[in-house]
């Protein structure tokens, strides 16, 4: 952390998504982009720890903040999206499963139900989608991960979360093939479960419209 000496109070901001929690992440994500000063402005109310009012910030001189949006380069940098499937938080070890192979049918029907709330932006559910698949390490899945929501959201870092991108992209191609599955009264095959999504539309018929679609928009 930067420690700031402030108008006689002393305040930490954070230098790297490792200091960042998941509900810091989800307010930045929520930024919205309007002037360059305006948009680090609301950055550096969701990065400083405590709180600091808008009028302190209004009486920094413009060299002080040009130092402080230096300090917050690193949000203009994506976290890592390398997995570590293992984290400690308030000294209880979690862990991810180890594929999608070992959803259940219960921890299925929920991630079902947080992808369809996500409306298409993952980060609006992830605490929630993260509740399912990361759990202590040994504990099989109850339903009850309300908790657990809150939990990650003030205590998991941000460069932990997002490394989950990619599995969250190879979950969502797999809900759309489930979806579709459905429509048609299909079981998937483990062979259709692991091919490109495009070569799943042309396979199960009306797909080549439907993918010829989705390269026009990619």
């Amino acid at each position: 952390m930067h420690s700031l000496e402030i108008k006689g109070n002393t305040y930490e901001l954070a230098e790297g998504w490792n200091e960042v929690t998941l509900a810091q992440f989800k307010k930045l994500y929520n930024v919205e982009i309007t002037t360059p000063y305006r948009t680090h402005i609301e950055r550096f109310k969701i990065l400083v720890k405590p709180e600091i009012d808008d009028n302190l910030i209004s009486s920094f001189d413009i060299g002080s903040f040009g130092n402080i949006i230096n300090m917050m380069s690193f949000v203009t940098i994506a976290p890592s999206d390398k997995i570590d499937r293992k984290v400690v938080i308030n000294k209880i070890e979690y862990s991810m499963l180890d594929s999608l192979e070992a959803i259940s049918i219960g921890e299925w029907a929920d991630l079902e139900f947080y992808i369809n709330k996500a409306d298409g932006i993952i980060t609006n559910e992830l605490e929630n989608i993260l509740a399912i698949l990361v759990r202590p390490t040994g504990e099989k899945y109850n339903g009850k991960s309300e908790e657990r929501s809150k939990l990650y959201l003030e205590n998991m870092t941000a460069d932990y979360a997002m490394s989950f991108l990619g599995f969250f992209l190879t979950l969502e191609v797999l809900f759309i093939k489930h979806t579709l599955a459905d429509l048609i009264k299909k079981t998937m095959t483990k062979e259709e479960m692991e091919m490109p999504l495009t070569e799943y539309l042309e396979k199960i018929g009306d797909g080549l419209d439907l993918s010829m679609s989705l390269q026009k928009t990619s």
